[in-house]
């Protein structure tokens, strides 16, 4: 079985000047919210496959600000967790999904400027919510799902991006582009690289993955076979 790098990560507090250094966002953006916590239907983790854990390195910018951290980013299961690093690989802030319950934990510092559930919604779009069609080796497909419009673009049998628009905010900005670098196919997608564009909340994230670990499934009994890409049309809301 794979090592659990969740269980190798130390459990030690920063202080409040590097935690806020670290998050990126003092008091005064804390009390401002940037975006609604908005409706969003999510996968059902449990039938989406293959169970993966990855480290991460997350640049972002939003609102003329920018930072980068690392972060640990697993899903086993029903289970997704986000582990948010600062200096020294120490634990900054842990996101949880277990099936539709979401927690999460920051050591120090301001609170973040939106809800941290949003962090979730970005990952279920990237990695888990795509158009339910058989894959293209190129060209774009299109489809709707839970409320947003998606158009996949696909070349040489690779994901190259994601374009997610609400149906119903239609009028105001709403799309959210995901792009990709190599190693997204329909059977298995451990990118190199993913470039999020968030219109809805004014952020772009760039994100650069090292070494994706398959894990065990949880479940012995799991049978049937998925992706990282295409998933079953059961969902769960928030």
């Amino acid at each position: 079985m794979k090592t659990n790098r969740l269980a190798n990560i130390p459990s030690v507090q920063l202080s409040a000047l590097l935690f806020t250094a670290f998050v990126g966002c003092g008091a005064k953006e804390a009390a401002h919210p940037v975006v609604e916590d908005v409706p969003f239907v999510f996968a059902k983790l449990a039938d989406v496959h293959p169970d993966f854990s990855v480290r991460q390195h997350v640049a972002w910018s939003a609102h003329g600000r920018s930072g980068s951290f690392d972060a640990v980013l697993q899903k086993q299961g029903s289970e997704l967790v986000l582990i948010g690093l600062g200096p020294m690989s120490v634990r900054a802030f842990v996101l949880r999904q277990s099936d539709t319950n979401f927690s999460f934990d920051q050591s120090l510092g301001p609170k973040l400027p939106f809800p941290p559930k949003n962090i979730a919604v970005d990952i279920h779009r990237a990695f888990f919510k795509g158009v339910l069609a058989e894959a293209k080796k190129d060209g774009q497909l299109e489809g709707v799902r839970d409320g947003e419009k998606i158009t996949e673009t696909w070349q040489g049998g690779e994901l190259r991006a994601r374009r997610f628009v609400s149906i119903e905010t239609a009028e105001k900005p709403s799309e959210v582009v995901v792009g990709y670098g190599s190693g997204c196919t329909h059977d298995r997608c451990t990118p190199a690289s993913v470039k999020i564009q968030n219109a809805r909340i004014g952020y772009q994230l760039e994100i650069t993955s090292d070494a994706y670990e398959i894990l065990e499934t949880a479940t012995a009994d799991r049978t049937a076979k998925g992706s990282a890409v295409s998933v079953s049309n059961e969902s769960s809301s928030k």
